[in-house]
């Protein structure tokens, strides 16, 4: 069956297609690069902004517990229970505005009463017990601890408390000091901490919400989601990307506080981001509009030169192969590859101009050969009339005459059918067909030739041939053809050997599980189990016999065509031999003696 090719596209009709395909592909792909770099840079800088606002929080934060454990030091080595002490030691902290984020000092007793202050003064007992980071102050003294964001008592402004207590030399706590971190300070020196524009950031506590954020901070609520999630397994990275297609996506990032349970969420403004690109799409754009005008000109010239005589070769080629025709132009072009494809077309022309001569020849011949096989035919089928003529009278001199005529008439068909093989023109033409026909002629004439000598042999038991004591004295021929099987049954018997026959693999395995088998000639093509390899595996198995045991060790003579593949399968099924069609007693014996 042909296989049906499907027309695709061509190439000559779609050309300038092609082209603008390709200058959008192009553009795209330069465009989206543009815009991943863009990307990555401003990834980059949201990751330096976010590690010195970390920095600047953190020696905030440690600078406040520096200044605090001064304090209760001091405090310590003079009497925690000197108010005034305590009260003037407080009040000579009080500091500028923008100095430092934090607003006030207050010291609380053992009891975690809350009693002095440093701009109140001494101030009636206020308990703070109620806090939790408080009680994580007194469990580790000399440690600062932040805790949750409130209003202060005293200040009244929204400040981030820090708690760190002191204990005496028996290790028991003795009091501490608070002090309210001002978050309004704070925003403003970590603000003053960033160098790049369009940077804003927020704080979040390890419950993901928002502490405090910088004036400009856009809240998505795909941060706090994805923060929740990837914080799981990273300390930092990215949280949102930027969109092409999306107006609200936003570009952030975010680290987290190892020493403060604290999460620092950096974002890009996205109005910057787009003048970003812009600014480096655009002095890039003429350049890639005159490399684009660069690839189709080139593209043009491509299609003039090579695209367009192709496309006649292809034409030329189908004209060629619907219609045969003499008046056929081939293109000529500048590239040598393209003028010596015309070269091999015009040769396939001319080969398809030989073959139609070749064909007539052809038939001329097979004509003749018609005639000349008729006539031996005739004359076969005629000496067997006479022969079925003198059987019916009982002439048996006559009958003798008739059949070595018959043996010569069949000698002379098969010298003809051999030289019919030999043909020059047939073997130049590589006619399978007709080959096949001849060789199946010779195979019919030979066994005509056999069937004409076994009826000779009946009136000539003189000529029987003799075998002297063999080892092998009974064998297995299994064939599916019922004339091969008689042949090769009949030169057999005319030798010396008993013969059991079959057509089927079953009714073999049969005979040799309840006879005695010395030998196996079996047939490579039995249509009716496959092949003969797998009816000689079948033997070496041995699985079905019940009775014959000599499975492993009886020889079996492949009987088979002349070809490497086949004597190659016998080897691999484990035959012991191989005879060519058609069987010769001759060598078969010459075989059976090696082995």
């Amino acid at each position: 069956m042909k296989k049906k090719l499907s027309k695709g596209i061509s190439i000559t009709k779609y050309f300038w297609c092609f082209i603008i395909i390709l200058f959008v592909v192009v553009t795209s792909v330069y465009v989206f690069l543009i815009w991943q770099n863009n990307l990555n840079n401003s990834t980059s800088i949201l990751k330096t902004q976010s590690s010195r606002i970390e920095k600047s929080f953190v020696d905030s934060v440690d600078h406040t517990a520096y200044l605090m454990n001064y304090i209760n030091s001091q405090i310590k080595e003079h009497q925690s229970s000197d108010l005034n002490y305590i009260k003037n030691l407080l009040s000579s902290f009080r500091l500028k505005q923008d100095d430092v984020p934090w607003n006030m000092f207050s010291w609380f007793d053992k009891k975690c009463r809350l009693i002095v202050n440093n701009e109140k003064g001494i101030v009636d007992p206020l308990d703070s017990c109620d806090k939790a980071y408080l009680q994580d102050a007194f469990q580790s003294p000399n440690k600062i601890y932040l805790g949750e964001l409130a209003y202060g008592r005293l200040s009244g402004e929204l400040i981030i408390p820090a708690g760190m207590s002191v204990a005496d030399k028996d290790g028991e706590v003795i009091g501490g000091l608070i002090v309210g971190i001002q978050i309004k300070k704070l925003i403003h020196g970590l603000s003053n901490s960033l160098n790049a524009a369009g940077v804003e950031f927020a704080f979040f506590d390890r419950n993901f919400q928002v502490i405090f954020n910088s004036s400009n901070f856009v809240y998505d609520k795909n941060i706090t989601k994805n923060l929740a999630v990837k914080s799981l397994n990273n300390d930092s990275g990215l949280l949102t990307k930027f969109s092409f297609f999306s107006k609200n996506s936003t570009l952030s990032y975010y680290q987290k506080i190892d020493q403060y349970p604290y999460f620092i969420v950096v974002e890009y403004d996205q109005k910057l981001f787009k003048q970003n690109l812009m600014a480096r799409i655009l002095p890039y754009f003429f350049q890639l509009l005159l490399v684009l005008l660069t690839l189709c000109f080139f593209m043009f010239i491509f299609k003039r030169f090579v695209i367009n005589p192709i496309s006649q070769l292809s034409l030329a080629s189908r004209i060629i192969a619907s219609n045969y025709t003499d008046r056929l132009v081939l293109p000529e072009s500048r590239i040598p590859e393209i003028n010596q494809l015309s070269i091999a077309i015009l040769s396939i022309k001319r080969f398809i101009k030989n073959e139609h001569l070749l064909i007539n020849e052809f038939r001329n011949l097979t004509t003749s050969i018609h005639d000349d096989l008729r006539q031996y035919i005739s004359r076969i089928s005629g000496l067997a009339k006479a022969i079925d003529d003198e059987v019916k009278s009982n002439n048996s001199a006559k009958l003798g005459e008739y059949v070595r005529m018959i043996v010569k008439e069949s000698e002379l068909m098969l010298k003809f059918s051999e030289s019919l093989l030999d043909q020059k023109s047939i073997e130049e033409n590589n006619n399978a067909k007709v080959k096949m026909s001849v060789k199946n002629l010779e195979d019919k004439t030979r066994n005509a030739n056999i069937l004409a000598a076994k009826i000779l042999d009946k009136h000539n038991h003189d000529q029987k041939v003799k075998i002297g004591k063999k080892k092998i004295k009974t064998i297995l021929v299994v064939d599916d053809n019922e004339v091969n099987l008689l042949s090769i049954k009949y030169q057999l018997n005319r030798v010396g050997y008993d013969v059991f026959t079959s057509q089927t693999s079953a009714k073999a395995l049969e005979i040799l599980d309840k006879n005695s088998c010395d030998l196996i000639i079996m047939n490579t093509n039995i249509r009716s189990i496959g092949d003969g390899f797998y009816a000689a595996k079948t033997i070496r198995d041995g699985e079905i016999f019940k009775h014959f045991r000599h499975y492993k060790s009886i020889p079996i003579i492949a009987l088979g065509n002349d070809d490497q593949a086949s004597r190659n399968s016998a080897i691999r099924s484990d035959m012991n031999g191989y005879l060519v069609k058609p069987f010769k007693v001759e060598e078969f014996t010459r075989i059976i003696t090696e082995k």
